[in-house]
């Protein structure tokens, strides 16, 4: 958790700070709130829980469910934002030799019936095909929209998936951005509340609507990550 590589030191460094205001005056947040906002284009009006490693059940019986890394429940149309926040993992397997694309476990979601696929017929012919992506982890994408498009009963409007990144400086990162703008063309099709943006983006946004008393917080993240 210390590691300055580590995403989950990433996303705690960026979210726990929030979390703790939201615990002690849920109005203390209204910065973050404005950020969030800001980037969707959405009127999120009021969080009411904010949760790490939420989980939501594709199949009962399974030992295994996808966890978002951190997850706002909110009051009014919209109900749930999920993160799945990246920071260099995206670029270890590459390193080694291999994609971020395993497809060996996932037959058990292409399996009769496929109720849990209702909705996202456009995203099951995705699957379907199990293209190669050597970055983007679509598996770990597409198991939480069906996780939130089960619990929100195929209503899509109800939620919003974030994929919170790091870009690279170096050339494969147009690769990368190329694999998240396919994944997202793909998501569209279904109408799927799918946002990328990079933490450079919700700093710079964040930096707009901070308090003064909330700067140290913001510094202290852009001198550590920028």
């Amino acid at each position: 958790m210390k590691a300055l590589y580590s995403s989950s030191a990433f996303t705690a460094n960026i979210f726990e700070y929030w979390k703790q205001k939201f615990e002690i005056a849920n109005d203390d947040i209204f910065p973050l709130l404005s950020s969030l906002n800001d980037l969707l284009k959405l009127e999120t009006q009021q969080i009411v829980n904010i949760s790490y490693e939420k989980q939501n059940i594709i199949f009962p019986t399974a030992r295994e469910h996808p966890c978002l890394d951190i997850n706002f429940e909110c009051i009014g149309s919209l109900k749930d934002i999920g993160f799945e926040c990246k920071y260099r993992e995206p670029f270890y397997n590459i390193y080694k030799g291999k994609s971020n694309s395993d497809w060996s476990k996932f037959d058990i979601y292409l399996k009769k019936p496929r109720n849990h696929w209702d909705g996202l017929s456009n995203l099951f012919e995705f699957a379907s095909k199990k293209n190669d992506f050597r970055y983007l982890d679509v598996i770990q994408l597409i198991r939480h929209i069906l996780g939130l498009n089960i619990k929100h009963q195929n209503n899509k409007d109800k939620y919003a998936l974030i994929y919170l990144y790091c870009p690279s400086y170096f050339k494969d990162n147009s690769i990368y951005a190329d694999e998240i703008n396919q994944f997202n063309d793909i998501v569209k099709l279904d109408e799927i509340h799918f946002f990328s943006f990079t933490y450079y983006d919700l700093f710079i946004t964040l930096d707009k609507n901070i308090l003064k008393k909330d700067m140290a917080y913001l510094n202290y993240n852009m001198i550590r990550y920028l």
